[in-house]
């Protein structure tokens, strides 16, 4: 009887496969001769443990951590199985669960019940370092002694911090136009390293950020920040030759990695006062006093002469024991804005006074742009002149007006007692005639 060809390969498949069965069988009987039935298989030579999950992964110092293991028997079925887990420092284990659970049986491969799950639940210390700790465990089947491993716990904070501790200007107010240092400090909260740190100022709307960079741009880099530590970055800037004085809000991004490669980004503000002490400029505009023992009115002007707004200016005359100042001593003139005056009128009485000059003791409070309180008495000079050098400078005219009047009465008194003298002698005249 012939055989085709697909028969000759079918036979020559089924004879490869008996070989291959016959060895198979062989090398089980020789591992049969060497361990009798009777005696188990090391625990080792069936059983694997493996770590199925942390949660959560990182865990945070101070939380709860759970733990899951997977218990696979790929060989021999295990009678009395006894798993333990050993906590140290950092991790204390929930009194809810034991460490040490027996697990029964754990059969053979062959078997739907050759897995088993152990669940702990373990607390970290709050004082924990950021990084990696081991868990051991170990287990055992009844008569044999116990198997011990180690698994890595991933430790860090909730979220990886880094934090501005410190924003500072040099000087302590920018001023519009000039350059100064901007100097901010990162603190990296968590324990474990933060590396290449990217701070970046966001100066693109002028109108609400009104700073340009100097010889530097708007990036600064650190390449690295130890845990628990901080470092300092310097930004020069100057603010717009025209930006307005006040406190500016400037947006800013931070974004850095963890040592996992785990990226981080936030925004953040911080705040920048622009804008000098104001300066105030106090002089005479207009007076009616020009000599002492005169009494009229006084016109001072109050300029702005800088870029920082004035507000809430009030201004009062004092008094000494040479100038009396008529009600109201005070005049509330508001705001003065950058390049503008007001100006405040006072009703004053000088008395006699030696000297070319007397001080006008003017006493001011204001508030500048950002608010700060200001209160300062500064001394204005009245230059006085004599009757003569009033008269020569044309002065005498001004506020002499009662000096006129007395003048014109006491002539016309004269004239007035002078004719009724004429006519008393003339009456007397015709009466010793008759």
């Amino acid at each position: 009887m012939k055989l085709s060809r697909k028969g000759l390969e079918n036979f020559s498949f089924q004879k490869k496969t008996i070989t291959y069965t016959l060895i198979l069988l062989l090398l089980v009987s020789t591992v049969l001769a060497a361990y009798p039935v009777t005696e188990q298989l090391p625990l080792t030579m069936g059983i694997r443990v493996s770590l199925l999950n942390q949660d959560p992964d990182p865990v945070a110092p101070g939380d709860y951590v759970e733990l899951r293991f997977q218990l696979t028997n790929n060989g021999q079925s295990r009678k009395d199985v006894t798993f333990e887990i050993l906590p140290e420092y950092p991790f204390a284990l929930d009194l809810a669960k034991p460490a040490v659970q027996d697990l029964g049986p754990i059969y053979g491969f062959a078997d739907s019940k050759d897995i088993q799950t152990v669940y702990y639940r373990l607390r970290v210390n709050e004082n924990a370092v950021e990084g990696t700790e081991t868990i051991k465990i170990r287990y055992k089947e009844k008569g044999f002694d116990w198997i011990q491993q180690e698994f890595d716990i991933r430790i860090q904070s909730k979220d990886a911090a880094l934090s501005l501790i410190s924003v500072k200007t040099e000087p302590e107010s920018l001023i519009q136009g000039k350059e100064g240092n901007l100097r901010i400090e990162i603190k990296n909260l968590a324990d474990s390293l933060m590396k290449e740190v990217t701070l970046k100022l966001i100066l693109d709307d002028v109108t609400t950020a009104p700073f340009a960079p100097i010889d530097s741009s708007t990036i600064n880099r650190i390449t690295r920040i130890p845990g628990k530590s901080s470092k300092e970055t310097v930004f020069k800037i100057a603010p717009l030759p025209d930006a307005d004085s006040g406190l500016y809000k400037i947006p800013i991004l931070l974004s850095y990695y963890d040592e996992i490669e785990t990226p981080y980004n936030k925004s953040d503000y911080i705040s920048v006062r622009v804008g000098e002490e104001p300066n105030l400029r106090i002089t005479l505009d207009e007076t009616q006093i020009y000599s002492s023992g005169q009494t009229g009115d006084i016109d001072v002007r109050f300029s702005n002469i800088d870029a920082t707004d004035i507000k809430f200016l009030n201004v009062e005359l004092l008094e000494t024991n040479y100038l009396e100042v008529a009600a109201p001593r005070e005049v509330y003139l508001g705001n003065v804005d950058s390049d503008d005056y007001e100006t405040a009128t006072f009703k004053v009485y000088l008395k006699k006074v030696k000297g070319d000059t007397v001080a006008l003791p003017l006493k001011l409070t204001y508030k500048d742009s950002n608010n700060n309180n200001y209160e300062i008495t500064k001394n204005l000079e009245l230059r006085l002149y004599s009757s003569s050098k009033a008269k020569m400078f044309g002065l005498a005219t001004k506020g002499g007006s009662g000096g006129i009047i007395v003048v014109i009465i006491i002539v016309l008194l004269g004239l007035f007692l002078y004719r009724r003298y004429k006519k008393k002698k003339k009456f007397s005249f015709k009466f010793k005639s008759k």
